[in-house]
């Protein structure tokens, strides 16, 4: 039989329950007992026996112990030729290397040639004039794009080559342009 502890309010655990009087006469055979059940309900590790209420022990926050230490990591690594070794990061000792591949398996069937399938149909051959352009359709699209590029290649030489100015003689309306030679009149 197990025995149970509650704290005391002082940190200290005592058994449960703690009173004991005077041994009694001996009673009457009783029916079997049933077992003691436990659960933690709102935080709180509690008991009961069967049909009875549940009875709260001790808060589970004070029968957790604090964090321990991280465990090791240990990281399998498998080479091309199935070899399975360990390492990890404490420098602990690894199992041995294992090849895990298997014995080459047997080489597969061929597959079954397949049934031929049936004729496609005959393609459709373009009309000219219809499916295609016609020569006067070419012949102006060709034209069209001949003024495009003209007018492209003349922009780029005015770009790069540019006209220079023409300078013009600017005349005085108010004066006479014949030929007067100083002094006449």
């Amino acid at each position: 039989m197990a025995k149970i502890y509650i704290p005391d309010g002082k940190g200290n655990y005592i058994p449960f329950p703690v009173l004991k009087g005077d041994k009694g006469d001996k009673g009457d055979k009783g029916q079997d007992g049933a077992d003691v059940e436990f659960a933690i309900i709102e935080g709180f590790l509690c008991y009961r026996y069967p049909e009875n209420e549940w009875v709260q022990i001790i808060s589970i926050d004070e029968i957790t112990g604090p964090k321990g230490d991280t465990g090791t990591v240990f990281v399998p690594s498998v080479d091309e030729f199935g070899n399975l070794t360990w390492s990890n990061d404490a420098g602990l000792e690894t199992p041995p290397e294992v090849n895990i591949k298997g014995e080459q398996g047997l080489p597969g069937n061929d597959g079954l040639q397949g049934e031929p399938g049936e004729n496609g149909t005959d393609g459709y051959t373009p009309i000219k004039g219809i499916d295609y352009f016609t020569p006067e359709e070419i012949e102006s699209i060709s034209s069209s794009i001949e003024v495009k590029v003209k007018e492209y290649v003349d922009q780029l030489i005015e770009k790069y080559h540019p006209a220079p100015p023409v300078e013009t003689e600017e005349t005085n309306p108010n004066e006479n342009t014949e030929n007067t030679e100083e002094g006449s009149e």
